[in-house]
């Protein structure tokens, strides 16, 4: 039913004026786009950052240390660029090339205007059918972010200069506190806050809740990895573990902040340069499976998805018409797609958010494109990370189909052959 649903609002899409965003002063890049150019599997013919170049790794005899998992990170952090580089090469390019102009309208709700030149190419622009001008703008600020980061350039306004945000790969490092319980500083002491006058010996002690903003919705952690703390939204009740042993947490950000009551404090919190928590799920993940609900970036690899034997292709339908055999990006995001989605938190200037994204499942995004397309004005379509995961996963499609196959792009999160777009 997505198909149809989304299909007919594409084609309502399709508007007779409009303009190039981009064209208005909307450059987000400040002419400084941090890229390389990639085919796949191929580094560009630049050295990237390795994941121990982008992000403090603990020693291994640490709590929590990544040091077993710096070659699966190392993979992750490619597979990042490639997916990343197709993604710019999307946004940047749709002017000329309908399939891209789709993938901008699927995925961040703009229409398309169609400029056909008899003596030249037809060429394509994008306005936002409904909601702010901005929306181009912000979408082009998440990806420079991005690239910045992935170029090894850091982090914009970074909590901790001069330090790379931190990685951790399970919850040992988090120790649940609650309200009541004492802070501690930098260096691991309790904060004092009152003393006997007579043997100096403290009487009274600063608690979690007086010192910080504090929500029964999340668990506050104490992190041993900084000395400081780390507050997680609880993803169930009762949850009191950083990675519960359900695996419904594949990964969080911290982005460094303390959220602290105290304006003027007499000892320093531990802070940390953002960081990334991968919980035990986003490595052991479950077996993919073809055409199964579970499915969730738990696909082998980017490369696997554009092998000729599994990029979308021609196969004989009910009453012999030729139909797709794909299945849906949902399906075919891979492990790595959990590093990508964190990097837009870790990046961003406090801004983005999951209102989608209780799961990794495309209908999430599809109930958001759909709040897009009917004026709703809140921008949480670009403010959450998944819905560049998905645009990301639908240009590199798009961009490297193997030899001898037919390229698609995807509507409604299938594929479409790009041969069949009708204008």
């Amino acid at each position: 039913m997505r198909w149809s649903i989304l299909s007919s609002l594409f084609w309502l899409l399709v508007v007779s004026s409009a303009h190039y965003l981009e064209d208005d002063n909307y450059d987000p890049f400040n002419k400084t786009l941090w890229r390389r150019v990639r085919g796949p599997g191929g580094d560009g013919g630049g050295q990237q950052p390795t994941a121990s170049e982008l992000f403090l790794i603990e020693d291994s005899s640490l709590p929590a240390s990544c040091a077993s998992r710096v070659d699966v990170l190392d993979e992750w952090v490619n597979e990042a660029n490639l997916l990343h580089e197709a993604a710019m090469t999307v946004y940047s390019g749709y002017k000329t090339k309908n399939a891209y102009a789709i993938l901008m309208n699927q995925f961040f709700g703009f229409a398309i205007t169609i400029h056909p030149d008899p003596n030249g190419p037809t060429t394509y622009s994008l306005t936002p059918k409904y909601g702010v001008p901005q929306r181009y703008t912000t979408i082009g600020d998440r990806l420079a972010r991005v690239s910045q980061f992935l170029a090894g350039a850091g982090l914009r306004d970074p909590p901790v200069p001069g330090e790379a945000p931190r990685v951790l790969c399970s919850g040992d490092a988090h120790q649940l506190v609650g309200p009541g319980d004492i802070t501690r500083d930098k260096n691991g002491n309790r904060v004092v806050t009152a003393r006997d006058p007579t043997t100096n010996e403290p009487t009274e002690y600063l608690s979690i809740q007086d010192a910080f903003i504090y929500s029964e919705e999340a668990n506050f952690f104490w992190v041993s990895a900084f000395n400081g703390y780390a507050q997680l939204k609880k993803e169930s009740a009762g949850e009191t573990e950083a990675c519960p042993k359900d695996n419904i947490r594949y990964a969080a950000t911290n982005r460094g902040g303390t959220l602290s009551k105290i304006i003027e404090p007499s000892f320093e919190f531990g802070k940390c340069n953002r960081m990334i928590l991968f919980c035990p799920a986003s490595f052991n993940v479950k077996q993919w499976v073809a055409g199964q609900r579970g499915n969730s970036h738990n696909y082998p690899s980017l490369a696997q998805a554009v092998s000729i034997d599994n990029y979308p292709s021609a196969t004989a339908g009910k009453g012999g018409t030729k139909t797709l055999d794909n299945l849906g990006l949902d399906n075919i995001l891979p492990r790595s797609a959990t590093l990508y989605h964190e990097l837009f938190h870790l990046t961003d200037n406090d801004d983005t958010s999951d209102p989608y994204c209780d799961s990794f499942y495309l209908d999430k995004l599809s109930k958001a494109l759909e709040a897009a397309m009917a004026g709703d004005e809140d921008m949480e379509l670009i403010d959450n990370p998944e819905s560049f995961v998905f645009f990301a996963m639908a240009a590199y499609m798009t961009i490297n189909a193997p030899e001898g196959a037919s390229p698609v792009t995807y509507m409604s999160g299938l594929p479409m052959r790009v041969s069949e777009i009708p204008f």
